[in-house]
Formats: structure tokens, C-alpha cells, sequence
């Protein structure tokens, strides 16, 4: 049937071509609902017929037995095709049935005959099945299509997608029902495929429960004025609540709904949530919520922000902007106070830079509006003078033609004048030098006598000649006559009697210092001449010796007495025991008081600045740069006191002039301000009792009022010196001639009954001093060692342990005992050292081994708990080391080449020593803010979660 079928185009079965256009398939089922059931039934018999026809034509050509099988396989046909709906069969004899495939959007029908699904199903070539929700049918192409994003479809066997309402979304192709937007999104219109994000400034808080909440940007509620939503449209969490537009932080506003960011207050100040800045009363500055006076050196009149003080006004805080006054002068900006005009200068007018110098034949004294008239002729005033100066006895005023109010100048007296009170005077009759302040006449038995530099003298006559009235020359000593005779410098000669013998007077004896200048004669006396300075006289018989050896100060003015170790009236000794002119002025005290004022004022403010601003934040840095800085002032002090410890130590000259600078070191202001020029009594017994007793009353001073901690450090700061000068008093140098004087001061001597008791004091302090120091030390370490183990918050705690802290904390729990071997070390080298045969080569040998020692210790056992500590104590060991050496060797080879190069290696050592300490301390302080600032983040997360 099949067969017969396709022959006349009319497929039965469904055995249709899978590739027949849709046109010809809807034109099909067109002839199909046309005909309907009759039209089918039609074709089957049609179809029958033929095949019959067919076969029996076939049994007539080919006989009988073919006859038999064909009709065998008819009948197995006919049967097939009653064993089941939809199977069929095109070869003879074949066992076994095909099924019917119907393809595309058809199914089998009663008829055995593929057909179209009806619109809103979608068949699998047996079955037509209704398209499910999320679908449609597409009648274009006889199939269910998935809705597209943005539309929906909730019923089955549709036609058509709907889209979804705006307020609400589909994202993905098939949905049977439109999600509304979530809290912070929005949709703009219909079929949207997803929803957008508020944006900054904006949030929108309904979780999806109603969709017309959601239809629009505008839906987005602002964030209310004095808050701010940041964020931008990226993530929804962060625009779905109120609490995401946050409060505006203290010293910040939003003014307007719907910010995304707060302003910063340039003026006044503003709380949380602030929608306004509020202004600043005048004289005060605003941050933040806080309101606090304009500190010193800024001002504000109004409600601006405190403004930097001008320059020629000062601004002690508040309102005030004061103009400088003349006398004062401000060159820079946000000061506090005007500065004076130094004495030399003056300022005349108000609010001014700077000071005008005072003008010559003037002089103006501190904080001078104006200046001042010399004012006679026995004055004058040089340009920037600071107050008169009084010419010089042998001196006279210039320029001679000025007027004598206003001189600027002095000039030596020339030769043949005399100067006094500023005049010059010329001598008509008589005869000067250059400087006199008086004209000379010789009298009798004189004459003048030139000299080769000019200089003109009195000298007297010879013996045996005489002058009357006084002479201008030689030529006026006249020669006595026979048997005449006169002594030196007479003025008339004698006649000697028959029989009378000269008497002669006995002899002089010089004095100490002195030495025998012509003689004893038969007609004169011993003339005893002073020793110049840098030569010593013995006195007796000696004449004059130059300084040698350890007392070597050749041509150097104001030494005197036994090998010059004495400094005459108006001298004083400095650090290498060189007297240097006593500088006794008004100027000069006031400025060495200026220049201690000012460094002690700059000490203290510094120590409050780095207690305020770093140490506060961060004590560890404060404990870090104490312990480099102990180190640093325990080996400029030892190198400070060298000079006084080894007596006439050879070192170069620049480096000589490095350790005179670091003197102050040494904590002996008796030294530093020169007692001696304004005390001639002054010597090394009060030197003593100053130098241990005065450091005892501070320290029982603050042991009464509880500051044990800083009576232990006063103890360490002065114990190098203190020990140094009691350890002065004990050896003496044996002159010869039963003169014996103490070793460190000529002007005592050692067979005095006081020195005996100065003697027996110092014994008595140096139990007080270095061997009690020394064991207190000791006694207080030995007893909290267990406790200086422990952790350093449990010692912390310890407050009375703490009070010791000075002596342990530098160093590592196990070298609790190391200040002990310090402390040891510091007075071997000051007190010890001093008393080893003060100047020889053991002395600087002995020197030498107890700094090559030290450094041993540090290197083998590094007992501070910082490595940066531990390289400083090793260099300023190495420091001193190389500097005893640098002595021994220049001792034994003075004046050597390369001299300057030696000491300026010395010089870089020091310097070194300071570059390694600050350069550790910079990077500590970086390295502990960054700690700091990061414990601060730290701390903040935790407070805010």
C-alpha cells in the first residue's frame, strides 16, 4: 500500500521526507482537514486495488509456485498490518515489522498517518504535548520557544511571552514568573532583564515586597543632609538600608539629600552629622568638634582659622598681634615674642625685620631704640659698639680731628709723647716710649740710653763716672777724678781717705722664680731679676730654665713659678692646664651666662618636646636613644677629662681644639667658667670639697622628695669627675731643696700641716665615692636580679624596681651585673689612670691596655639588648683606644709628618660615633611609628567591630 502510495505521491504512513518545506507541510495539512476521514479511506482502497492487480499480473508471468509465495507474502501483509498501529513492512517474506517515524512537530494519527500538532503543542513524532510555562509556541517554526529575558509566560500551551511590569525582572530566557527588584535596585521600564543599582548618594530599602517601589531612579530615597552614601553603582548591599548613608565625621558637613561625599570645614568646626560648619569665635582655632585658644606665635580676629603671626608683630596666642616695639625687631613668621637688638645694634622705629648697626663714635646697649653719644675724650665707641670703651693708659683717642663726643677709636702713644685720659701730649724736655703715659727725665747719675728697637730708657751711669743733674745721652756721665770714685748710676763722685777700706753689704739670695741678674760685687749687691714667662727659677744660686719635658709651655704668656705649673694674676688654666687671659668683663660674664641660660633652656625644651610629641607615643623609642646617648656621653667624657688625667698629653693640634669644645662634659662648672679669674685664692683643696660635697646635698635632696631614680643618675653623671679630682690630691712632685708640691696645684705644698688633712678627706671620699658608688651599684643590682629576669611587663609594674631601671635596662636580662663592670671601667680610667705616674709612658701604657680590654668585653659578651647599641659601645671603645695610642706614639715622636692627618681621623671618629647613633635612631623612629600607626588601625577595627 505503501509502495503504491508513493507511486501516486501519497504517502500513507508517515514514510514522508524529513526535509519537505513547512509550506508543503501546511499545504498538506490543509488537504488533510479539506478531505477529511473520507478521503483517507479512499486512498487505502485506491491503493488496494492497484497492489492487487500488480500481484495477480504476477502470478499469471510467473507461474505457479512464484503465484504461491506472492500470495504468501500478501497475506503476511495484510497481517502485519493487523498486528499493530503504526508498524509496516517493504520486503517479502520479512519477519519483522518497522515502527512508523513520524518527525518534526507531527504525531501518528488513528490512521496510521503522521500530522501536524495543533497550535500551542509541540510533538515528538508520536505525541503532541501543550509548550510548558516559560514557553511559547512559534508557529514560524512549529515549536515551544523559551520566553527571553524580560518577559515570562505563567500558563501552558501559550501563544505568546508577556513582558514583566516594571519593578520587576527576568534574567534569564524561560521564566514562567518576573522577580521583583531586590532592596537598593530599580527598573526603568517594562521586560526588564535586570535591575539597576542606586547610585552614590542614595539608597532604597524595600526587600521586593512591593514593585512599584522599584519602577524608577526616583524610587532611590536620598541620603538625608549630614550624612553621605560613598559608593557607586557596583553592589546593591551597599545602597539597600538607611545605616548605609553614614554620618558626616567631626569637622565635616553635607549641606543638601542626596550626597555622596562630606566637605571638610576650611573655617569653624561641625559634630557628627553636621549639615553646617559653625563659625570659629575669634582667638580660638576649630578642628573637628574641638575649640581650643590660638597657641603661641598665631592669632585670629575673626572666625578664620588661626593665622601665623607676621613678621615685626608678635602673637602670644589669642587675638593679640602686637607690632614689635622699637628696641625689638621679629624677622620671621608665628613668633611669640620680639627679639631685642643686640648690644652693638639699635632699631628706631616699630615693627621692623631687623637692627641697624650701632654707628661709629656711638654705642648702644641692648635693646637700644637709639644710639648713644660716646661722650668725652678719654672714650670711644668703634661701629656696633655695645657700650663706651676708655682709652688705655699710653693711649690716646682717634681720630684726634673728630669731635670728642663721638671718637671711634684708640691709637698707641708714639715715642716722645704721653698719653693720658685719651689726650696726646708731647714731651718737650724729657723723652718716652711708644705707649707711655708719661714723659720721662732722667735725674742724677742717669742717663737716656736708645736701645736698638727705639725704645728709650734711664740707664745710670758706670762705676767711676757720675752726672749731676741727669743726661740725654752717654756723653753726660762724666769720669771721676783721681782718687774719686762713685758707685753705678751716681750722681757725684766720692774721694777716698787715706787709709779707709770699702765696706760691701752682704749679698742678696733670690726668691723663687727669680734668678741672679749681675750679681754680688765688691761695690754692689745681688740684682734678682723675675723669670720670664715659660721659664722656671729655683731660686738660690739657679738661674732661669726653660720648661721641658711634661711642662714644656715655651713662649706662652702667663705662666709662672715652679716649672711654670702656676698661672699668674688675670690667668687661668684651661683643659690642658695652659693659663689662658681671664676674660672678667661685664660682656664676658654676661655672655658665658647668656650662652649656660640658653643651653639649658634648650635642653629642657627639647626634652619636653620629644616627651610630648614622640616619646609619648612610643616609650620604646625614649629607652632606645637614652641608651645610645649614655653611651655617647660616657666616652666624650672620659675623652674630656683626658687632658687633666695625663698631664701635657701629646695629641694634634685640631684635635686638641675638638676635645676643648666637648669640656662641658665633664660637669665641672668650676673649671668651665674659670673660678680662678675671679678668686685668686682659689686652688684644688675648695676644688675638692666643691667638686664632692655640693653633689651629695643634690642627692640627699632628691632622695628626701622620692626621685631615687634620679639621684642614681646625678651619682653616675658627675662620678668620672668627682673621682678624678679626689684622686689630684694624693701625689706630690719633689723639687729638691726639701720642696715638695702637690702634683696638680704648685701652689700647695705637700709638707703643710693642711695637706695632711686635705689628705685624710680625700681618703674619706673615696670611700664615699668610688668604692661607695661603686657598691650601691653592686648591692642594688645583686638584690633584683631575679626580678630584672622577669618579663619586661611584670618589671614595669615593679615601681620600686623601676626606680633602679637606670642601671639594668640597657642591657640584657643576664647582664644584670654589667653597670657594675662599667662603672669599674669608667673609674680605671678617670681616678685610677690619674694616679699612675701622672705623664710617663706607663701611665698611657696602663691607658692603653684598659681600653684595649674594654673593647675586648664588649665584643666577646655584647650586653645590650639593642645590636645597634652593642656596634656604638664597641666604636666609642675602639674611639678612646685609638686616641691613647695616637698620645703614646706623638709622645715619643713630636712634631712628626702626617700630624694634622692624625688628628682628623681621630676627629672622624667621633664623628662617626654620632653619624651610627642617629642614623640607628632615625630608622627606629620610623620603624616604631609604623608599629604604632599600625596598632592604632588595630585598635580602631577592633573598636568599630
Amino acid at each position: 500500500l505503501e509502495l503504491a502510495g508513493r507511486c501516486l505521491g501519497w504517502p500513507l504512513f508517515g514514510a514522508r521526507s524529513t526535509t519537505m518545506a513547512s509550506a508543503e507541510r501546511r499545504e498538506r495539512k490543509g488537504a488533510f482537514r479539506r478531505g477529511g476521514a473520507g478521503g483517507g479511506i479512499f486512498k487505502i482502497m485506491l491503493a488496494t486495488t492497484i497492489f492487487t492487480a500488480v500481484a495477480l499480473s504476477g502470478l499469471v508471468l510467473v507461474g505457479g509456485d512464484e503465484a504461491a509465495a506472492v500470495e504468501s507474502g500478501i497475506g503476511r501483509a495484510l497481517e502485519v498490518t493487523n498486528v499493530g498501529h503504526g508498524k509496516f513492512t517493504t520486503e517479502m517474506g520479512s519477519t519483522t515489522c518497522s515502527v512508523v517515524a513520524c518527525s518534526g512537530n507531527t504525531f501518528l494519527n488513528s490512521e496510521f498517518a503522521c500530522e501536524e500538532c495543533p497550535t500551542g503543542k509541540s510533538g515528538d513524532g508520536s505525541t503532541c504535548t501543550d509548550c510548558a510555562p516559560g514557553t511559547y509556541y512559534a508557529d514560524s517554526i512549529d515549536l515551544c520557544v523559551e520566553c527571553s529575558a524580560g518577559r515570562y509566560n505563567p500558563a501552558p500551551a501559550s501563544l505568546t511571552c508577556q513582558d514583566c511590569d516594571n519593578g520587576k525582572f527576568s534574567s534569564s530566557p524561560g521564566a514562567f514568573a518576573c522577580l521583583t527588584c531586590s532592596a537598593g535596585t530599580y527598573t526603568t521600564a517594562p521586560a526588564s532583564s535586570q535591575c539597576a543599582v542606586c547610585g552614590r548618594g542614595k539608597y532604597l530599602s524595600d526587600a521586593a515586597s512591593n514593585p512599584a517601589l522599584h519602577t524608577s531612579e526616583s524610587s532611590c530615597e536620598l541620603c538625608p543632609a549630614g550624612s553621605m552614601n560613598e559608593h557607586d553603582e557596583t553592589n546593591a548591599e551597599n545602597h539597600d538600608k538607611p545605616v548605609d548613608c553614614a554620618f558626616c565625621t567631626t569637622g565635616r558637613y553635607s549641606a543638601t539629600d542626596g550626597s555622596s561625599s562630606c566637605t571638610a570645614c576650611t573655617t569653624g568646626k561641625s559634630g557628627v552629622g553636621a549639615t553646617a560648619c559653625t563659625a570659629c569665635p575669634p582667638g580660638y582655632e576649630c578642628s573637628g568638634s574641638n575649640v581650643d585658644p590660638c597657641p603661641a606665635g598665631k592669632y585670629s580676629n575673626s572666625d578664620t582659622a588661626c593665622m601665623s603671626c607676621d613678621v615685626g608683630h608678635r602673637c602670644p596666642g589669642g587675638m593679640d598681634h602686637q607690632v614689635c616695639l622699637p628696641g625689638t625687631v621679629q624677622p620671621a613668621t608665628g613668633q611669640s615674642t620680639c627679639v631685642a637688638c643686640e648690644a652693638g645694634k639699635y632699631q628706631d622705629d616699630q615693627g621692623k625685620l631687623a637692627c641697624t648697626p650701632c654707628p661709629a663714635g656711638h654705642f648702644c646697649p641692648d635693646a637700644s631704640s637709639a644710639f648713644i653719644p660716646c661722650g668725652s675724650v678719654s672714650l670711644y665707641c668703634p661701629t656696633n659698639s655695645t657700650s663706651v670703651k676708655a682709652a688705655a693708659s699710653g693711649n690716646y683717642t682717634t681720630p684726634v680731628d673728630a669731635d670728642e663726643t663721638a671718637r671711634t677709636g684708640e691709637a698707641v702713644c708714639e715715642a716722645g709723647f704721653a698719653c693720658v685720659g685719651g689726650i696726646k701730649t708731647s714731651c718737650d724736655d724729657g723723652f718716652s716710649n711708644p705707649g707711655s703715659s708719661k714723659c720721662e727725665f732722667c735725674g742724677p747719675g742717669k742717663y737716656t740710653h736708645e736701645a736698638e728697637d727705639s725704645t728709650k730708657s734711664c740707664v745710670g751711669c758706670q762705676e767711676g763716672k757720675y752726672s749731676e743733674t741727669g743726661s740725654n745721652s752717654i756723653e753726660g756721665c762724666l769720669t771721676c777724678g783721681i782718687g774719686e770714685y762713685s758707685s753705678a748710676a751716681s750722681g757725684f763722685c766720692s774721694t777716698v781717705k787715706a787709709g779707709e777700706e770699702a765696706i760691701c753689704l752682704p749679698c742678696s739670695t733670690c726668691g723663687l722664680g727669680e734668678e741672679v741678674g749681675l750679681g754680688c760685687t765688691v761695690t754692689s749687691d745681688t740684682e734678682c731679676t723675675q723669670c720670664e714667662a715659660a721659664y722656671a727659677g729655683l731660686g738660690g744660686d739657679d738661674s732661669c730654665q726653660l720648661c721641658s719635658g711634661e711642662r714644656e709651655y715655651t713662649s706662652v704668656a702667663g705662666h709662672i713659678g715652679p716649672y711654670c705649673n702656676l698661672c699668674e694674676d688675670g690667668y687661668a688654666p684651661d683643659a690642658f692646664q695652659l693659663c689662658q687671659e681671664c676674660k672678667t668683663g661685664a660682656g664676658d660674664v654676661a655672655y658665658t651666662l647668656v650662652i649656660l641660660v640658653v643651653g639649658l633652656v634648650l635642653l629642657v625644651g627639647l626634652n619636653w618636646a620629644l616627651n610630648k610629641k614622640v616619646f609619648k607615643k612610643n616609650p620604646k623609642l625614649k629607652r632606645s636613644l637614652k641608651t645610645g646617648l649614655k653611651i655617647l656621653f660616657v666616652s666624650t667624657q672620659i675623652l674630656a677629662a683626658l687632658p687633666s688625667i695625663v698631664p701635657a698629653i701629646e695629641l694634634p693640634e685640631n684635635y686638641k681644639e675638638a676635645v676643648e669644645s666637648v669640656q662641658v662634659f665633664n660637669l665641672n662648672p668650676f673649671t668651665l667658667i674659670g673660678v680662678g679669674c675671679y678668686n685668686s685664692g682659689w686652688n684644688l683643696n675648695w676644688m675638692l670639697l666643691s667638686t664632692t660635697v655640693l653633689p651629695l646635698v643634690l642627692c640627699g635632696a632628691l632622695v628626701a622628695k622620692k626621685k631615687k631614680d634620679a639621684a642614681i643618675a646625678v651619682t653616675f653623671l658627675v662620678l668620672p669627675t668627682v673621682t678624678t679630682t679626689i684622686f689630684k690630691i694624693f701625689p706630690c712632685d719633689d723639687l729638691g731643696n726639701e720642696k715638695e708640691y702637690l702634683h696638680a696645684d704648685y701652689s700647695l705644698s705637700c709638707k703643710s700641716a693642711s695637706h695632711q688633712v686635705w689628705v685624710a678627706f680625700g681618703v674619706a671620699m673615696v670611700l664615699v665615692w668610688p668604692i661607695g658608688v661603686l657598691s650601691m651599684y653592686a648591692a642594688l643590682l645583686y638584690k633584683n636580679r631575679a626580678k630584672i629576669k622577669q618579663e619586661e611587663e611584670e618589671r614595669e609594674k615593679d615601681e620600686a624596681l623601676m626606680q633602679s631601671a637606670f642601671l639594668w635596662e640597657p642591657y640584657k636580662p643576664s647582664f644584670w651585673w654589667f653597670e657594675i663592670f662599667e662603672t669599674a671601667r669608667r673609674l680605671a680610667m678617670t681616678g685610677v689612670l690619674g694616679a699612675i705616674s701622672p705623664g710617663s709612658d706607663v701611665q698611657l701604657a696602663s691607658g692603653i691596655v684598659m681600653t684595649f680590654g674594654g673593647t675586648m668585653v664588649y665584643c666577646i659578651c655584647m650586653p645590650f639588648s639593642e645590636l645597634k647599641d652593642n656596634i656604638l659601645g664597641i666604636l666609642t671603645n675602639a674611639q678612646i683606644f685609638l686616641v691613647m695610642l695616637t698620645a703614646m706614639v706623638m709622645k715619643h715622636n713630636a712634631g712628626g709628618e702626617g700630624e694634622e692627618g692624625v688628628g682628623v681621623l681621630l676627629v672622624c671618629m667621633n664623628v662617626l660615633c654620632v653619624l651610627v647613633f642617629v642614623g640607628f635612631g632615625v630608622v627606629q623612629a620610623f620603624s616604631y611609628k609604623k608599629d604604632y600607626d599600625n596598632e592604632r588601625k588595630s585598635g580602631a577595627g577592633l573598636a568599630m567591630g
